[in-house]
């Protein structure tokens, strides 16, 4: 028995040194873990494409405001309502005919002159005689109504410078007033510009010169010579 102790107590030591060395190795040596393979990723075409854009929001029209209609006024006629009926009227009875009397005894007479009534003519109204006008006064009228027509009178640019020239016979009437009525050209000069400025010369003096009270008279005749000369 003592023989065998350091045997054991060697092979103890020798195994326990061997462990050691297992042990230290296995400690320093690097454990080479397992790796996990990624696994394969599947791609796919819709992954590359751009998502579609949002769907535009629908915009709802208002209903449209609907103006009812005004109702139609229904003018209510009432009918015209029948004429009542007529009465017939019966005829009255005639009359019976009363008997006429007998017509007395006509007694007949002379008959008497008949008197024509005396017709009496009607005498003429006297006749009034204005009394006499001085004639003084008529030429003084007609001096200034022929003064009046020369201060107004205008030879027309025309045709002085074509040398035109004539004499314009003007027949007119003036009244109470002196108011110028029935203006007219008994004889032309011609020429049409100096026709026409003779009827302005006219115009212009319209209204100025009323008859005077004492001539007695409501209208008075003009014949008027205007003369356009150059020398």
């Amino acid at each position: 028995m003592k023989n065998h102790l350091p045997g054991f107590t060697i092979s103890a030591l020798v195994h326990a040194g061997l462990f050691t060395l297992a042990y230290t190795t296995l400690i320093n040596k690097p454990v080479a873990l397992p790796v996990d393979k990624p696994e394969p990723i599947a791609l796919k075409l819709s992954m590359f494409v751009p998502p579609p854009p949002p769907p535009e929001p629908v915009i709802v029209p208002p209903e449209p405001v609907v103006i009812p209609e005004p109702e139609p006024v229904v003018e209510v006629v009432e009918k015209p309502k029948p004429p009542p009926p007529k009465q017939i009227k019966k005829p009255r009875p005639k009359p019976k005919p009363k008997k006429r009397p007998r017509p007395e005894p006509v007694v007949k007479t002379k008959p008497e002159p008949v008197v024509e009534p005396e017709i009496i003519k009607p005498q003429p109204p006297p006749v009034v005689t204005a009394p006499p006008v001085d004639s003084r006064l008529i030429d003084e009228y007609k001096v200034s109504v022929r003064k009046a027509i020369e201060a107004n009178k205008r030879y027309p640019r025309k045709a002085r410078r074509l040398r035109q020239q004539g004499t314009v016979m003007l027949a007119f009437t003036i009244l109470r007033d002196g108011t110028i009525e029935n203006l007219r050209i008994i004889q032309s000069a011609g020429n049409s510009s100096l026709d026409q400025a003779a009827l302005k010369t006219i115009k212009k003096i319209n209204g100025k010169f009323p008859i005077p009270a004492e001539l007695s008279r409501t209208s008075w005749d003009f014949n008027v010579p205007m003369k356009y000369s150059l020398l």
